[in-house]
């Protein structure tokens, strides 16, 4: 029997969460704790979720990165799991690092119109059938290459607490049984609130045999403590459950996918879809796109413009045939492009189990994972070093973390309440050390990396995604797209091999035929990661690009026109920057042989 690798990454609030009016009570994956009595409920509406997977040996680790905005004490998440899973903690700087190396770039060259013609005629410099035009650059040669481009039946007594554990700054809590209804009631009692919508999607789980891990950050810890968890489990297939998500989700949000492997993964029961670039806006292209779900809302002062990136893949994912359930590629290749070194050679917990204060901050200070002098703010290569910091060793009354940091033998009697060497280093090697060589570890064994894209609604959220492993074919994540300035000052935008007549305005991208296919192509790929092909628009594309250019008179008439009487040319069209010697000497001589053919014999 299959086993379906699901990770429900149900409930991930991303970057910063929109919050709205008290009356949007759903909360989703994350579930709003009970509020205290003078409080309503916390609204929490899901903007996008981050997760990779690694599949390997019948295991499955699913990474989730978490980020959440809100009181701390009132943070709840709820997973639904295949099976019981091992959970440990997880490294933010792999996320960093894979989002940083794999985001879709866009890059525009400028170039200059060169070897221009003269729009005037002179006979004394320029006689029958000749030209003082040199050769043009050739077409650009795109060196990246991008896809399509150069139920519980019976009595029950309720859920089984069948595992608790902390990890990190968390505790889990892994439920196992009963109805939905007897789940729904214990979540309630252990303060998770949640609409009563969310007892039908806890049904549909709990029929498939899923266990439940409910989450919590650890009495007294803060938002900054919050870290990604790394859920392992038996099976061969990883899948998002988006039917949880779709209690708290907000209108196309973001859900992004990595996978570490051998082989690259492409969407099994989602359709695939590989985009129109034509439609993206060339004019506002300046590096990378933003990693974030929610929109930058930037400053009224700033002229920055932004990609249009989320808008058309939003278009192309709600393509007919992909109906609002697909995934685009955003890269497909190695995984040498992500940074190493996540983990320091020089960590070590082992010194610490014996450290007093002093001697800890001195070891930190030592390995590297801690710089700070008693001016500035104190630094670390680790978000969680700091909140460890303050849980375990915090400064003395009166002195700030930088200056006890920056000077212990300044407070060399100091030893906090509880302190322990050894539990400093367990919590060292949990939250910090451990995570880090892991994330090394993946990535040093597993050679191909997979990230794609989907932007999905609520209403669309009917199915839960799947994957398939597929042909390791390459995907770039780098656009780019030549502007060229023509003879007559006109501009065009060079896409792949396409043209987009700008006339004179560059820095405005020209509303192109609204009948214009989001998606180039639509696709699905079987059990056996075939890719099989639904739909190519490619010819209605050039049709569509076609009428948009010939309306603005583009490309340009013949560059010759030939008087009847004296052979000779008497003018010019626009002349195309590209337009080479030879081409005009070529044009010129065919006008000649036809007028020849047509003067009367004798």
């Amino acid at each position: 029997m299959r086993l379906s690798a699901l990770l429900a990454a149900a409930s991930l609030l991303l970057a910063s969460p929109l919050l709205v009016p008290s009356t949007a009570e759903a909360c989703g994956g994350v579930f709003c704790d009970i509020p205290p009595p003078d409080q309503p409920p916390m609204p929490v509406d899901q903007s996008g979720e981050n997760v990779l997977f690694v599949v390997k040996d019948n295991r499955v680790e699913a990474h989730v990165n978490i980020q959440y905005v809100g009181n701390p004490a009132r943070f709840a998440w709820v997973v639904p799991m295949p099976k019981k899973p091992t959970i440990t903690a997880g490294s933010q700087r792999l996320f960093d690092n894979l989002l940083q190396a794999t985001v879709p770039t866009f890059d525009v060259d400028s170039r200059g119109a060169t070897n221009c013609r003269s729009q005037s005629f002179d006979n004394d410099s320029v006689g029958c059938g000749s030209s003082t035009s040199d050769e043009a650059s050739a077409s650009p040669d795109f060196a990246p290459t991008r896809d399509g481009l150069p139920g519980q039946g019976g009595a029950s007594s309720g859920p089984n607490v069948i595992a608790r554990a902390s990890v990190g700054s968390y505790e889990t809590v892994t439920l196992d049984g009963g109805t939905a209804e007897e789940l729904a009631a214990w979540l309630k009692n252990n303060n998770y609130l949640m609409p009563d919508t969310t007892t039908a999607f806890l049904k549909d789980y709990l029929e498939q045999k899923y266990v439940f891990v409910a989450v919590k950050l650890t009495a007294g810890a803060d938002l900054n403590e919050i870290h990604p968890l790394v859920f392992t489990y038996e099976g061969d297939q990883p899948c998002v459950p988006l039917k949880l998500t779709a209690v708290a989700a907000l209108q196309n949000m973001g859900v992004r996918t990595f996978f570490l492997g051998k082989d690259r993964f492409a969407p099994k029961n989602y359709k695939h879809v590989v985009v129109n670039d034509l439609l993206f806006d060339w004019t506002a292209a300046s590096g990378g796109v933003s990693n974030n779900f929610f929109p930058n809302p930037g400053t009224t002062s700033s002229p920055t413009r932004q990609i249009n990136y989320n808008e058309i893949i939003t278009k192309a994912v709600d393509s007919p045939l992909a109906n609002g359930r697909a995934f685009v590629t955003e890269y497909a290749g190695t995984s040498g492009v992500v940074a190493r070194g996540i983990a320091d050679f020089r960590w070590s917990s082992k010194p610490f189990r014996t450290a007093n204060p002093t001697a800890a901050i001195q070891l930190l200070k030592e390995q590297e994972l801690l710089d700070c002098d008693s001016i500035s703010a104190c630094t670390s290569p680790s978000p969680l070093l700091f909140p460890l910091l303050a849980q375990l060793l915090p400064p003395p009354p009166g002195k700030t973390q930088s200056q006890y940091y920056s000077d212990p033998e300044g407070s060399s009697g100091y030893i906090p309440a509880g302190w322990s060497g050894d539990f400093f280093a367990n919590e060292l090697d949990e939250r910090i050390i451990l995570p880090a060589r892991h994330a090394d570890k993946i990535l040093a064994e597993n050679q191909f990396l997979t990230r794609m894209f989907t932007t999905i609604s609520p209403n669309e959220m009917t199915e839960d995604p799947e994957f398939v492993r597929t042909k390791n074919e390459g995907v770039s994540q780098n656009r780019s797209a030549i502007l060229q300035r023509q003879c007559d000052n006109t501009q065009t935008m060079i896409v792949g091999a396409n043209e987009v007549h700008l006339a004179n305005d560059a820095s405005q991208w020209p509303a192109l035929p609204a009948a214009m296919p989001a998606a180039l192509r639509v696709e699905e790929f079987n059990d056996q990661g075939e890719r099989i092909e639904l739909r190519d628009n490619s010819a209605e594309i050039q049709a569509q690009l076609a009428a948009f250019n010939g309306a603005r008179n583009w490309p340009p008439p013949a560059e010759f026109a030939v008087d009847d009487e004296s052979n000779c040319t008497v003018g010019f069209g626009p002349v195309r920057n590209r337009t080479t010697a030879a081409g005009l000497v070529a044009l010129a001589g065919v006008a000649l042989a036809l007028r020849r053919r047509r003067r009367p014999a004798g």
